[in-house]
Order: C-alpha cells, then structure tokens, then sequence
C-alpha cells in the first residue's frame, strides 16, 4: 500500500528504504535476468542498472535487457525460454556464454540514413566509452570547453504562484519540446551543429551552481535532439528540489543569496545524435 510514502515533505524514509534491492542484491542465489525501458519515468533504469551493477560486484550470474519503452516490458519470447531452459532446466544453449547486457540505440525519427536505431551487446553497462563533459555557458551555449569568464551566470524570475507548465504528469516521451522551452521562467543551451554523429550510452548528470532568494525550489534538467528544422525532440529530463541537494535523507533549506552546488542525476540514455543536429 501507499501508507508510510510521506506525501507531505517527500522525504525518503523507511518505506523506501524497504524497497531499496540493491542491499540484498548480494544474498541472491539464482541467475537474474533484468528487463528496464529506458523511458520507464515510474521506476527510474537507474534502479535496475544499480541492482545489475551490485549483482556484477558481487560475481552473481546476471543480465540486462535495456529497451527503448516505458514501464514494463518482458525480453523477447525467445530470449526467456533460453534463460530459463538453460538455468531451470539445464538445457545446454549457450545463453550463459552471451553478452551481459543486450540494448537498443536510438537514432533519428524520420531521417532513413540516420546512424542508430540498432540493437548492441555488452559486458557490462554502459559499455566501454570516454566520458564527455559538457559545459553551460552564460550566452546560451553548450560547449566541450571549459567557459573562461569568471562570474557569468544566468538570471530567471520564478513565481511559485504561476510555476512553469509542462504537458502531462510524466515523462510524456520524445515529443517536439519548443513549446515548453518558450516559456520565461526556461533557459536553453544548445551546442553548435555536430559535424560528425555523437553517440552518448551511458548515464547523464549534471552539476549546476544555484543562488536563489528563495528557501527552496525545484530544478529540472532536460536533454533534446534538436533537428534541423528546429524540432527539439525531448529525450529525457528529471527534476531535483534543492533541499535534497545533499540527499533524499537529509533536507537542507536554502540560504538566501547562498550559491550551492546541486547535483542532477538523470537516467541512462543510448541514443546517436546526427551530423547536422
């Protein structure tokens, strides 16, 4: 049941707790096979990658499914009645000498030549990569240099009486996110034209540096495609409230005109941007 959430402040607290797997995640005895859409924003992919991550530590047969759906969603038919003939019943398929994690690579909609839209396999997630960092730059830019300027910033008024308006209750899915990016209280940066594709697997945080009057407030990063004729295609977002800034345990109020550090911590996104894009 619902009783013991605490709806009123959202503190994470021992309800939640008791729904953490990943503590047990080392007691387990049999083979797992995980299943976690992408854009599943009910039960956040970081949570089964976690328990995936804990039961690799810990040497316990495992493997991952990352589809690009929502919430819910089984392997494939044939992929189950392998993992389970082989681990149930001892049948010898060779589904255990198969890649730990099998994934789908979103590409482009509507552009046939675009790269992506494929299936790969891995050992472990993400797979093997090079970290990229990307920085906020104060005329709107999204850059993968460091920016010079000492004291730039970025200025917006927030009204909680009139807040900011996204469609839906939930992560509503690639869908054109001008709309939302038009209002006032909404900054955007964007990067220049890519010249060659960028693939990003893996999963995606932000630090951002806050000064606000306020004692608290919510932030929400999001990550689009932009397409050449000027769709902004939403692939992801998450929201953080800055009294969690230090963790869902502690909440700590904002100071006024203190500038504070916050974390964002988005899910794992597989997905090839285009040249052109």
């Amino acid at each position: 049941g619902a009783a013991g959430q605490d709806r009123a402040t959202g503190d994470y607290n021992a309800f939640w707790a008791a729904r953490d797997l990943v503590p047990l995640a080392k007691n387990i005895k049999a083979a797992v096979l995980l299943a976690h859409g992408l854009n599943d924003y009910n039960v956040m992919p970081s949570h089964s990658v976690r328990v995936f991550e804990e039961l690799q530590a810990h040497h316990i047969t495992s493997a991952i499914y990352l589809h690009q759906g929502g919430h819910g969603g089984n392997p494939p038919d044939e992929l189950l009645n392998r993992w389970f003939s082989h681990y149930l019943y001892g049948v010898d398929n060779g589904v255990e000498k198969e890649p730990s994690v099998r994934y789908y690579v979103m590409g482009a909609t509507g552009e046939p030549d675009a790269p992506g839209n494929v299936w790969r396999e891995a050992s472990n997630w993400p797979p093997n990569h090079s970290p990229t960092s990307l920085y906020l730059a104060a005329d709107g830019k999204l850059a993968f240099n460091a920016p010079s300027a000492e004291n730039a910033s970025t200025r917006y008024t927030s009204d909680p009486l009139q807040p900011m308006s996204i469609p839906g209750r939930s992560f509503p899915g690639a869908q054109d996110a001008r709309t939302v990016e038009q209002q006032k209280e909404v900054r955007v940066w964007n990067t220049e034209v890519l010249d060659a594709p960028m693939e990003i697997n893996g999963a995606i945080d932000a630090e951002v540096w806050v000064q606000s009057t306020a004692p608290d407030g919510d932030f929400v990063l999001r990550v689009s495609d932009v397409y050449p004729d000027g769709r902004s295609m939403l692939l992801m977002d998450y929201p953080i409230r800055a009294r969690y800034r230090e963790g869902f345990e502690t909440p700590v109020p904002v100071r006024k005109n203190k500038v504070y550090s916050v974390r964002i911590d988005l899910w794992s996104l597989a997905a090839v941007f285009p040249k052109g894009h």
